[in-house]
This record gives C-alpha cells, structure tokens and sequence, in this order.
C-alpha cells in the first residue's frame, strides 16, 4: 500500500475512535451522569488529598479527572496539564524530579506530594 493509503486508512481509523469516544461519552452524560460526576469528585478528594500513592492508582485517578473535565463536570482540572502530570508521576519521571533513585515506598509519597502541588497551583 501507499503512504498516502496507509494515512487514509490510519485517519479513518482516528475519526471511528473519537466518533466512539464522543458517542460514549454522550451516553455516559445521558445515563451515568450523577454516578460519574461522584467518581470524578472522589478522585480529586484522593488526588489533593493522599499522602501515598501508586502509579497505578494515580493513573487512574488523573483519568477520571481528565474525563471529568473533558464533560466540563469539574472546574478544578480545567487548565491543568492532566496528561503532563501523569508523564510526570512516572517512577523513572519521579527519580529525576528528586536526582535520585527512589525506593518504592518512597515513591509512592514522593508521587502523591507531586500530584498534590500540581493541583493546588492556580
């Protein structure tokens, strides 16, 4: 195939991916909106508020923000770099942050710490 195909292809693929994105978050808003809008807020209370956190919790948690915010159900994101601080929280991210090489456990504070301060920057 082509270059040009392959982008034709690839760009199609695209549209179908935000065409469902938009469709299911249509629905969401339709069907899950209170649900939604309680795990979005829950997320920031953990985000701005915990003292220890794993990637895999934080990755988490910042996705729901990010949702949140995209559907406009949560000022406090709006403006921040969502996907900036989720590279950032990254544990080899982390180590250069702090110069040096963290133990786990040390991580987890040091990544919480992290979110926390970039939340409450206005």
């Amino acid at each position: 195939a082509s270059e040009e195909t392959l982008i034709d292809k690839i760009t199609n693929i695209v549209e179908q991916i935000v065409d469902k994105e938009e469709r299911t978050r249509e629905h969401l808003r339709k069907n899950n909106y209170e649900e939604l809008e309680d795990e979005v807020y829950r997320a920031y209370g953990l985000l701005t508020n915990a003292r220890k956190m794993s990637t895999e919790e934080a990755m988490r948690l910042l996705s729901l923000m990010k949702l949140g915010s995209d559907m406009e159900m949560i000022k406090a994101a709006q403006g921040k770099d969502l996907y900036g601080l989720m590279t950032r929280i990254q544990p080899s991210n982390l180590s250069s942050i702090y110069g040096k090489e963290l133990l786990p456990k040390e991580r987890d504070g040091k990544r919480a710490e992290v979110v926390r301060n970039e939340l409450a920057r206005q």
